[in-house]
């Protein structure tokens, strides 16, 4: 290897992976990887084709600034996307009484008028010279207002057509069939649906209002839809999930197509390595199950904080925010979505190898990971490089 080329600051290297003998090496920037024997070192006097395709995955850079710049310009392709990101709150009101709902401490009235906030959106995107909407209908549960999604997306597809589409997070109490083959039409792209692990876990945690289980009517729900759109389950881990083979077994039993995307309950008073044991530990039991997740470093990894992003933001007819994750970041109260200021991730955060994966976290916690991802990263790259 030549004196000008040099590893990237992002690589990770697992030894004896996929298997004894063999290491791999995982840019966490590029999201590219190689597989090499454990005795070999990138600097040795390696064959000039090998070389270029380590240059061309990012493994080997040719200077020391090319890592940071190669960071800097994701990060300000992230924050500068040509998509208008909306989350929108259709209702504060549930039809569940979550142990862990984080949106308590806050109001959120009910979307009155879809008409001008469709028209808003029109007027935004056009004057921002975006290339197309993303909606994300949320609540409170937001299918407890049907109608609001039925009128935004069809004033919208009416007049974007295929620059319009939208994805709903929901309970999954409520989800049709009737109406899931309206909205395909209209630019639905997936859902999204937490089911906190085995019935009797999830009945627990995420029960009706009156204190009955919700499990039995989603997996029902989901059953009925599945295969027609992409379907996300999410599961809120803590200490209180010890189980989710049921639920894997439920899923396969109905032929339910699903993709998982774990997550911590916030706050979650663990140490990083038991939070890194939770993570690892499903991720093998989906990878084993031949369900594909996305945790951390898996597909796709690298997130910017919404805080950040200059055209993404949370809203209901008249309350624009910053952010979905503190609903105290209001913008605005006559439904104007002022402009954000850029904000660059912290200097702490420059030298960082993890900065591909959160690129400096959330603005309003400023928090760190990196002792957290040391620990879980080399975990999870063994999980899904034996995937690969």
């Amino acid at each position: 290897m030549g004196e000008e080329m040099k590893e990237s600051i992002y690589n990770i290297t697992v030894s004896d992976t996929p298997s004894a003998g063999w290491k791999t090496i995982y840019n966490l920037l590029t999201k590219e990887y190689v597989c090499i024997r454990n005795d070999i070192q990138l600097n040795d006097s390696l064959p000039e084709s090998y070389i270029q395709s380590l240059l061309h995955k990012g493994i080997l850079i040719l200077d020391s600034s090319e890592d940071y710049e190669k960071a800097c310009s994701e990060y300000e392709k992230m924050c500068n996307s040509d998509v208008l990101s909306l989350t929108v709150f259709l209702t504060g009101v549930c039809n569940c009484k979550c142990t862990y709902c984080y949106e308590t401490p806050w109001k959120i009235d009910d979307l009155k008028n879809p008409e001008v906030l469709s028209q808003r959106i029109l007027d935004e995107l056009n004057s921002r010279g975006l290339r197309k909407v993303f909606i994300s209908f949320f609540g409170g549960e937001p299918l407890l207002n049907i109608p609001a999604i039925y009128r935004i997306a069809g004033l919208l597809h009416q007049n974007l057509q295929d620059r319009f589409s939208f994805s709903i997070v929901t309970n999954g109490t409520l989800l049709s069939d009737k109406d899931i083959t309206a909205w395909l039409k209209l630019g639905l792209e997936s859902i999204k649906v937490t089911v906190d692990g085995a019935r009797n876990i999830h009945n627990g945690r995420r029960p009706y209002k009156n204190g009955n289980g919700t499990y039995d009517t989603i997996i029902n729900n989901l059953a009925a839809i599945s295969g027609r759109l992409p379907i996300i389950i999410n599961i809120v881990l803590d200490q209180g999930v010890t189980d989710i083979s049921g639920l894997l077994n439920d899923l396969t039993e109905q032929g339910i197509k699903a993709e998982f995307d774990l997550s911590f309950r916030d706050p979650l008073y663990l140490s990083d390595e038991e939070k890194s044991n939770l993570i690892v530990f499903f991720s093998e039991e989906l990878k084993r199950r031949g369900f594909v997740q996305h945790s951390a470093i898996s597909h796709p990894h690298g997130a910017v904080c919404m805080r950040k992003q200059l055209n993404s933001y949370g809203c209901t007819d008249t309350t624009i925010y910053g952010c979905i994750g503190n609903l105290d970041s209001v913008l605005d109260v006559t439904g104007d979505f002022k402009s954000k200021e850029h904000i660059q991730f912290p200097y702490r955060c420059k030298d960082c190898k993890y900065l591909p994966i959160c690129f400096g976290g959330c603005v309003d916690k400023n928090d760190c990971n990196r002792s957290l991802f040391e620990i879980m990263v080399p975990a999870l790259l063994k999980v899904y490089i034996v995937r690969a």
